[in-house]
């Protein structure tokens, strides 16, 4: 089960080589309370969020990775 869920609506694109960016506008947003809530934001202490770098390479909260 997700952590949270945002749906949008596309409203541009931009391709680029082998990168396509997504720009939206957001239609809904769903997250669960002990991961989330709108007084603090995320709980990182209960989770982590991958947050992408550049090509292959993804941050966590204070780490990188890469396959």
């Amino acid at each position: 089960m997700a952590m949270g869920v945002v749906e949008c609506k596309v409203v541009e694109e931009y391709s680029s080589e082998d990168t396509t960016l997504f720009i939206g506008d957001v239609v809904h947003v769903m997250a669960k309370s002990e991961y989330f809530s709108a007084k603090s934001g995320w709980n990182f202490k209960k989770m982590n969020i991958p947050l992408h770098n550049w090509g292959r390479g993804f941050y966590t909260v204070g780490r990188f990775y890469m396959p």
